[in-house]
């Protein structure tokens, strides 16, 4: 793994464009779902009204009563797509981005000395639009069923929690206090997202390459290992850093939406920039020929794991 890390760090160095996908791809998922909340937060409001009104037989001007718990069922029936679909079209575009990073390294690879050029990126992206889409689906699959998990394991946190607020076991209120911290959510998402990462990404490898490709088990170990430190370190950042930001903006407290909105941006940015190095960790394992790889420098010792021929994978 150190070769793949090292000629990593040496091209994000050498090639700053390559940061370029996943930085357009976050800012224009980060106002699709901004844009998603407005519209499920307007539906909400019309679903409500259209359900709850009723009509007098004094006057023929709608009566509007207070939701009941059935009516705002269906409104959560109703909008609950809206979130999906940008979920998934969110992971179409970061798809896209790990299609472009690809094409910018391979662009790099061929021509020596030469600009990468994002209009060879762009029509390669086009002739893998299917296999796009065909991937996205999977992933949004998991991401549901991971979801219905997650609903389920909630739900009996708290239960949990609410046995654990009248029990007068000191060490328990002691664990109550630490779930009030908010890390109950990322203790039952993290797994999930570790789970997910190591489904997808030999599915991610096969994008990479051709869709007969047969990888080696060491290729799909090495990326698995990418995979999951990178879900581990944008959970973290996912963590600590908006709460610095929330800390921030209560000193500077700004006054224009503007900031606060391009603050937020900046902020979405930085967390997901550690998709870019998973990205050229991927492309490096899937193009092991690559003269983009950078050998290692260690001298030849015993054989070991990663120097024994790779089994093949047949899955």
């Amino acid at each position: 793994m150190r070769d793949l890390w090292r000629s990593t760090v040496s091209l994000l160095r050498q090639h700053p464009i390559l940061w370029l996908p996943v930085i357009v791809v976050d800012i224009t998922t980060y106002f699709l779902n901004w844009i998603e909340r407005l519209l499920q937060n307007h539906l909400t409001y019309q679903f409500v009204s259209w359900l709850g009104q009723d009509h007098s037989v004094l006057s023929n001007k709608p009566v509007y009563a207070p939701p009941t718990m059935s009516v705002m069922m269906r409104v959560a029936l109703l909008t609950a797509p809206l979130p999906w679909i940008a979920r998934f079209l969110s992971i179409v575009l970061y798809t896209t981005a790990m299609l472009t990073t690809a094409a910018i390294l391979g662009n790099i690879a061929e021509a020596e000395n030469a600009r990468p050029l994002l209009r060879t990126a762009a029509s390669t992206v086009a002739m893998s639009r299917r296999r796009i889409l065909g991937f996205s689906v999977k992933l949004l699959a998991l991401f549901m069923a991971s979801a219905v998990l997650a609903a389920s394991l909630m739900v009996l946190g708290l239960r949990l929690q609410t046995f654990l607020e009248t029990t007068p076991n000191l060490f328990l209120k002691f664990q109550l206090e630490l779930a009030k911290l908010n890390l109950l959510g990322y203790a039952v998402a993290l797994p999930l997202m570790i789970a997910i990462a190591f489904v997808i990404t030999p599915i991610a490898l096969r994008l990479l390459r051709t869709p007969d490709s047969v990888l080696a088990l060491q290729e799909t170990r090495r990326a698995r290992i990418a995979a999951i430190h990178t879900v581990i370190v944008v959970a973290a950042l996912g963590y600590f850093v908006p709460r610095i930001e929330s800390s921030f903006l209560q000193q500077i407290n700004p006054t224009s939406s503007l900031v606060v909105r391009l603050i937020d941006t900046t902020v979405s940015v930085f967390i997901a920039l550690p998709y870019t190095v998973l990205y050229t960790v991927l492309y490096l394992i899937a193009t092991p020929l690559s003269p983009l790889l950078i050998p290692s420098t260690q001298p030849d010792a015993l054989p070991n794991e990663e120097d024994t021929p790779p089994a093949e994978e047949t899955t």
